[in-house]
């Protein structure tokens, strides 16, 4: 079994073989699998899963449009395999790469824009009511922010009207970056190279599913 650095010195050495510069294609793939050392679509072992992903984001910029596709085609399949890997990708590759050059990073054009998301609660004459807005920008920039509003309607024991109180406040804003690939959405925070992750979803083109690693589904509408 060969260890994680001896199959990425195989990668190397294959993807190289004509041109350090040069694009990538299938055959190249083909080689490494008859050879041993690394399947992208069946990695055999923990280190060819972790080659696969490191891989694809080392060279993605020299990959075929095939190539890449067959990538993209298994990396969540290949991420589910070993226990582990989905953060070790985003933390090792995806997340550098967008904390150090935001503009080319992974992510969906179509994502960019404004999404918003609401809540609201009413008990008896009390209600409460969030509002959260999401701005994607196409240059990997983000910025999410909150406001809230709540009211009351007080009245006398007979029932008579006797006033009233509301109250609204307004959340700091948060900002930093934003990218996604392989279902995996990220906040990533220049400041201290923290990250947030999610689940990614989209409804037709209108609704945005984020769902936190062990949290609820947040429902975000293009606004």
């Amino acid at each position: 079994m060969h260890s994680f650095e001896t199959i990425m010195a195989a990668v190397e050495r294959q993807f190289n073989i004509i041109s350090p510069t040069g694009e990538v294609s299938l055959l190249g793939l083909a080689k490494l699998s008859m050879d041993g050392y690394m399947s992208v679509a069946q990695p055999a072992t923990r280190n060819q899963a972790m080659a696969v992903i490191a891989s694809f984001h080392l060279y993605r910029h020299r990959l075929s449009a095939q190539t890449f596709q067959f990538y993209a085609d298994n990396m969540r399949k290949v991420m589910a395999m070993y226990s582990g890997l989905r953060v070790w990708r985003l933390s090792h590759y995806a997340v550098p790469e967008l904390l150090d050059s935001p503009a080319s990073a992974l992510r969906t054009a179509r994502l960019a824009g404004t999404w918003g998301s609401s809540e609201n609660y009413r008990s008896g004459s009390f209600s409460y009511n969030s509002f959260k807005k999401l701005l994607l920008y196409n240059n990997g920039y983000f910025k999410r922010g909150s406001s809230s509003y709540a009211s009351d309607t007080y009245r006398y024991s007979d029932g008579q009207y006797r006033g009233s109180s509301s109250t609204s406040s307004e959340g700091d804003w948060e900002e930093g970056y934003w990218g996604n690939s392989f279902d995996d959405f990220y906040l990533a925070f220049p400041q201290n190279r923290t990250f947030i992750d999610y689940d990614c979803r989209v409804n037709g083109s209108n609704t945005l599913i984020l769902t936190p690693s062990g949290g609820s589904a947040q429902y975000w509408d293009r606004q």
